[in-house]
């Protein structure tokens, strides 16, 4: 049968899954809730492995971690919900038990599939959120984000494009929250120039730090064991590699759409969330942190691959 699209529905979710038939790789997407990339698998040598470690279904709506969540219109913290731009102050829904605005306004909301295509080597579906300048009086901006997420034999690959629909320039920032499975013996590599320096609160400080004068130098393998993580890196080349025993993931995001990685190991160190970010935490106070403005009509893109390798 090939390269399959399913739309599926369990517990109130509604889901759309790309699937090989043949080989048993699938990627699943909750179409209910912001393109949330809940689960995926990929062969190597005939294998089926998975990815990602999804919150159990009891979990899933209450989403504690925002496991594979899009984060837009902003993607972190916002302290106190608060931000100015364009000389106006701004306050938006509050979503965090200590006051702050948190990963945006899409996470749970429902995406609309305005394409899906199968062919012999793949299968892709196209998803749509939307924005309206009077949903939200903390965020009057009319905004889109199109996600083109392709399952083939090559791996994954999620193609964002961030429209401005409207009439004035528009700021956002953009990510994407997949946590990966781990497990003993796991590594990250990667080439990265600076992590973010953050306080006690996790804000940014306003200095980077260079990664030669760090604990956090990736270019060797870094191991996972027993560490902890909450930082974001200024990616160099866009390869994260993600160790297994026997193989590894590589992640490769458009380091000029996604110049970030934010990375965080939650407290049960089973899994490692690494996220292509436009932009670091509390952007919309600190634009230097890389929020962007959309002008009206613009349209700004970019692409995260994932793969397996053999190690």
């Amino acid at each position: 049968m090939g390269y399959l699209v399913e739309n599926i529905e369990k517990d109130k979710v509604s889901f759309v899954v790309l699937k090989n038939s043949d080989t048993g790789e699938y990627v699943k997407i909750a179409t209910s809730h912001g393109a949330a990339v809940v689960q995926a698998a990929l062969s190597l040598d005939g294998r089926i492995i998975d990815i990602l470690s999804p919150d159990s279904d009891g979990d899933f709506l209450l989403n504690p971690l925002f496991r594979g969540r899009m984060l837009f219109p902003f993607n972190d913290r916002i302290p106190d919900a608060k931000y100015v731009f364009g000389g106006r102050s701004f306050e938006l829904p509050v979503n965090s038990d200590d006051g702050s605005a948190i990963h945006g306004l899409i996470y749970n909301k429902p995406v609309m599939i305005t394409d899906s295509v199968t062919g012999d080597s793949f299968a892709s579906v196209t998803l749509l959120s939307s924005i309206s300048s009077d949903q939200y009086d903390g965020y009057p901006f009319d905004v889109e984000l199109q996600i083109t997420c392709t399952l083939s034999g090559g791996g994954l690959e999620f193609l964002f494009d961030v429209h401005n629909s409207g009439s004035c320039d528009a700021p956002y920032a953009l990510g994407w929250h997949p946590y990966f499975t781990t497990e003993a013996g796991s590594q990250i590599q990667g080439r990265f120039k600076s992590y973010v320096d953050v306080d006690e609160n996790l804000l940014p400080t306003g200095s980077n730090i260079d990664i030669k004068d760090s604990e956090y130098n990736f270019t060797e393998g870094w191991s996972l064991t027993n560490r902890k993580l909450d930082l974001g890196f200024t990616a160099v080349d866009g390869v994260t590699v993600l160790k297994r025993p026997g193989f590894a993931l590589k992640m490769v995001q458009d380091v000029l759409f996604f110049p970030y990685t934010q990375m965080y190991i939650p407290d049960d160190g089973e899994s490692v969330a690494l996220e292509p970010v436009t932009a670091v935490t509390n952007s919309f106070n600190n634009p230097e942190l890389g929020l962007r403005i959309l002008s009206p009509g613009e349209h700004q893109s970019g692409k995260v691959i994932l793969l397996l390798e053999n190690l």
